[in-house]
């Protein structure tokens, strides 16, 4: 356990607080100088500002992740998996980055494959991959994403043309050592988790990871998960709510959160009324008393009366009206949790609009 504990704070101490400095700086500039830049100025800082705290975000959450499996605390849940379409919303965050390096990503898996996997492990894990082929390829370059069906697995491949890897380092590739990292064709850094983890990750699904050399140049990185998984089908609700203008209520205490949320809402290609609350007790009477109602996004956290607690009266008397939660609070057992208590579905805070925006389109049957 101390082997452990001294990685984690190898990786607080340094890889952690490495793009905060970033962050503070590039915050204190725009804070002191923002009406002497130009608009280009500003946009640039805000998208280093952008990817900067994406990254941290990934590194904390790769990290708790980590020190999860190496306590064999990950809980594992499969379910059926329509793997294209999990895919192409797991990497839209990276597409960004490919496209900062010019890096064209292919999804060439077969539209009607489908794979039983946990779907927060298998996110981790494709997401990984992805950036890690995108990291080591250069300018122009190409990352294909390919499956296939054995007789007894499920076979996905992270093909890239980029600059290969040493034998030295592929002898300790699904290791967390922190000497064998690489910088990244455009000097990006790591801390040298994200193989690690998803080693770990394949391995709970009984699975097995594996690099190769592509005689073209470049590596391709192999998983595989079992046909023949013994697991349990999880039942999936689905609603249809046809309105012309759906009327979503947030209930939702912090201002903050409530601007963004209407703001990516705003965003969308859905015609949308927005009702704001900022406690259960208010989201409750509103549900009651405007029969309009057509979704509503439940803070688990607030004053007076919890989302929890507000979910379950909403339900009480409005079983089929649907409600997501969001939540900072990310494990299992929160999200357990909020769908014990009625929700329909969980988002995770820092919020993602991609996410968000299907989850809604799902429960409104659009």
């Amino acid at each position: 356990m101390k082997q452990i504990d001294d990685k984690i704070f190898s990786v607080i101490s340094h890889d952690l607080k490495s793009p905060f400095n970033s962050l503070l700086g590039f915050t204190q500039l725009l804070k002191d100088n923002y009406d002497k830049y130009d608009t280009a100025k500003q946009k640039q800082i805000i998208a280093i500002l952008h990817k900067t705290t994406v990254d941290a975000y990934r590194l904390v959450d790769n990290l708790l992740l980590w020190w999860r499996s190496q306590r064999d605390q990950l809980d594992f849940r499969p379910e059926k998996i329509k793997l294209a379409d999990f895919i192409a919303t797991s990497i839209v965050k990276l597409l960004e980055t490919a496209e900062t390096k010019e890096i064209v990503v292919l999804n060439e898996v077969p539209e009607d494959m489908t794979v039983m996997a946990d779907k927060e492990m298998l996110v981790a894990i494709i997401y990984n991959l992805v950036s890690n082929a995108i990291k080591y390829t250069s300018k122009k370059g190409e990352v294909c994403i390919k499956a296939r069906k054995t007789l007894t697995s499920i076979e996905i491949q992270v093909q890239d043309n980029g600059v290969g890897i040493p034998e030295e380092v592929r002898q300790k590739l699904f290791t967390f050592d922190k000497k064998v990292i690489r910088i990244g064709t455009a000097n990006e850094k790591g801390a040298g988790l994200g193989l690690s983890i998803s080693k770990a990750l394949v391995e709970k699904h009984k699975g097995h990871i594996w690099a190769e050399d592509e005689t073209t140049g470049g590596t391709s990185f192999y998983f595989s998960i079992p046909i023949d998984n013994d697991s349990k089908k999880l039942n999936v609700k689905t609603k249809s709510k046809t309105m012309h203008k759906p009327t979503i209520l947030i209930a939702e205490d912090d201002e903050a959160n409530y601007l963004l949320l209407d703001t990516l809402l705003s965003d969308y290609d859905l015609e949308l009324e927005i009702i704001h609350v900022i406690n259960g007790e208010e989201a409750v009477r509103v549900a009651h008393d405007i029969p309009d109602i057509s979704l509503v996004l439940m803070d688990m956290k607030m004053p007076i009366m919890d989302g929890y607690e507000a979910t379950k009266k909403i339900k009480e008397r409005h079983p089929e009206l649907p409600i997501i939660a969001q939540t900072a609070y990310t494990s299992r057992e929160d999200r357990e949790k909020a769908i014990s208590a009625g929700c329909d579905a969980v988002i995770s805070k820092p919020i993602d609009a991609e996410v968000l925006y299907y989850k809604i389109k799902g429960l409104l049957g659009q």
